[in-house]
Parts: C-alpha cells; structure tokens; sequence
C-alpha cells in the first residue's frame, strides 16, 4: 500500500459519515436506523483521524515505497496501531508537524467532543459505545474532523 491511500480512505469514510449524519435529518428515521447511524458515525471517525495521521506521517518521512517495506512501520507496534494518542505519539518523535491541531496536540473546548475524541476504540466495530453519541456533537465532532483534515493536506501535500 502506498502512503496517499491513508489520504483516500480518510477522505472517503469522511464523506461517509457526513451523508449519514445528513440522512439523521429526516424525520421518518426510525430510532433504531438513527442509533445505527450514529454508531457507525463514531466508529468511522476514529479511523478519519488515524489515517490522516498515517498519512501525514509518512509524507513527512517521505516514504514512496509499499508501506510495509519501509523500516519505521515493519513490525513497529507504535505504527501498526489503532490507538490515536499512540499513533500521535509516534509521529511527533519523528517530527511530525501535527502541532495545534485540535483533539491531537489541544485539547477541544467542547468537552463532549474531546470526550469522543478521547473514548474512542476500535473495539466499536464489535460493540455499542458507552458514551452518548448526541446527532447535534457528532456534527460537531465530524466538522472538527474536517478541519483536521483540510490542515493536514495544506501541511503535507501531495
């Protein structure tokens, strides 16, 4: 796998989750379609931001060979990892510039958005979260992702 596919599936699981959140609008949803909804909202978040820092990580490094050939993430548990504050971690001894960045190196103001943040796992592929996923903070939420987003492409692009 090449590096800017990091950028692609960031991109794509975040314009999943603002269709759903859109498709939350409709008043005829039925509460269990919208609990639905909201879960796989969450879930896909966290990915948004685990692969934005993968991506912004290895554009930094420069890395332009298959992922799994390149020396810092074969077998590297720091790398190879769905924990967010680990992955940051990583990137930042690497130098990484993902400093002022919302969620990552400052903490949100919203503490219910940085609780989302903070809770997620991705263990929710598997079961509920035990936090409450609100329509109105995970709008929120997803547009600080966006943000996040559009501030890593202008720090590292293509």
């Amino acid at each position: 796998m090449k590096y800017r596919q990091f950028k692609n599936s960031a991109e794509r699981h975040l314009r999943i989750c603002e269709k759903l959140l859109l498709r939350l609008e409709d008043r005829n949803i039925s509460k269990i379609d919208a609990a639905f909804i909201r879960h796989e909202v969450y879930y896909l978040s966290g990915y948004i931001i685990e692969t934005l820092i993968s991506y912004a990580l290895c554009n930094h490094l420069q890395i332009e060979e298959e992922i799994e050939e390149n020396e810092h993430f074969k077998d590297n548990p720091q790398f190879k990892t769905h924990s967010l504050t680990r992955k940051y971690n990583y990137a930042k001894k690497q130098n990484c510039y993902l400093t002022d960045i919302i969620f990552l190196s400052k903490a949100c103001s919203n503490r219910k958005l940085q609780d989302l943040f903070e809770n997620w796992d991705v263990k929710y592929r598997y079961e509920t979260p035990r936090i409450s996923l609100d329509k109105d903070d995970l709008d929120a939420y997803i547009k600080e992702i966006r943000n996040i987003y559009l501030t890593i492409l202008l720090r590292y692009p293509l």
